[in-house]
């Protein structure tokens, strides 16, 4: 999936709108990855909520 993300933001950069999709897409892989490791392991989910600007 990262590696689909980096092929979008050379493919769109420049464009603000895009970026702020990027940037959305970008917090909701991680929050992901972050539920799945928690979930593999056995431990808490340890997740920051993201502020939007």
């Amino acid at each position: 999936m990262r590696a689909q993300l980096d092929a979008f933001a050379r493919a769109t950069r420049g464009d603000p709108t895009a970026l702020i999709f990027q940037c959305d897409l970008l917090a909701t892989v991680a929050s992901f990855e972050a539920t799945v490791r928690a979930l593999e392991g056995g431990g808490p989910v340890d997740v920051e909520p993201v502020s939007r600007v």
